[in-house]
């Protein structure tokens, strides 16, 4: 995971380098969000997940919490209003005595809207829908409870966040963010020592406090 992580920490500046039409910027006056810019950011989140199922084989009701990394690209279809994509890598570990381990990749479509007339930034609400692929592995040896297992599944869900951006000089910018997502997730779970695999599904519900840089671009105005 770490290689993965250094791949796209790369393609994220290389984007940024050579980009031959594009510059850094914002407006003196107005909204700096205006249509036809985009906006690159890279991000990084703590979690707390809650895990529920009603499963009368497999209840269940626990917790993670963990890290995760974003680079999202946002597209501004019209002023203070942007269509976005976002990738993210997550891992987490448990709060619990025990060994239980996540990892997972997820695919995101964001709508984010700039409530802001200022230059420099402004608070914004966003809605997200989310398509990814879960791992996990528990490993438990407590007394007479011997457990080792392993989840591989898919998931689907969204959330709501709201978040704040502030615009520092003409080049970079912060962003602060805070999001409850809701996910259903579907796979199967495999017992190590049985050796044996089961269908299994739950509900994941996860908030989440972001941080991250952002950079404003926008094309360059031909001069006569």
């Amino acid at each position: 995971m770490t290689s993965t992580l250094r791949r796209f920490f790369t393609f994220f500046f290389l984007v940024i380098l050579y980009q031959p039409n594009i510059v850094f910027g914002q407006d003196s006056l107005g909204t700096a969000f205006k249509k036809g810019r985009a906006l690159l950011q890279l991000s990084s989140s703590t979690d707390a997940v809650n895990y529920y199922s009603d499963s009368h084989n497999h209840p269940l009701s626990t917790g993670l919490t963990g890290f995760d990394l974003k680079v999202d690209s946002h597209f501004f279809v019209k002023d203070n209003f942007s269509v976005g994509a976002r990738l993210e890598l997550t891992r987490s570990l448990t709060e619990q005595l025990f060994q239980n381990e996540s990892e997972r990749f997820k695919l995101g479509l964001v709508f984010r809207r700039y409530l802001t007339k200022m230059s420099n930034g402004g608070i914004y609400p966003e809605v997200t829908l989310s398509y990814g692929r879960t791992y996990n592995s528990a490993n438990i040896n407590y007394q007479q409870l011997i457990i080792n297992e392993e989840f591989t599944g898919n998931f689907f869900g969204g959330g709501l966040g709201v978040g704040f951006t502030y615009l520092v000089g003409q080049h970079f910018g912060i962003d602060l963010g805070l999001n409850y997502n809701l996910y259903f997730v579907d796979g199967e779970t495999t017992d190590l020592i049985l050796n044996v695999s089961e269908a299994t599904n739950f509900t994941e519900v996860k908030v989440s406090f972001r941080v991250g840089i952002v950079i404003l671009l926008h094309k360059q105005k031909q001069s006569n």
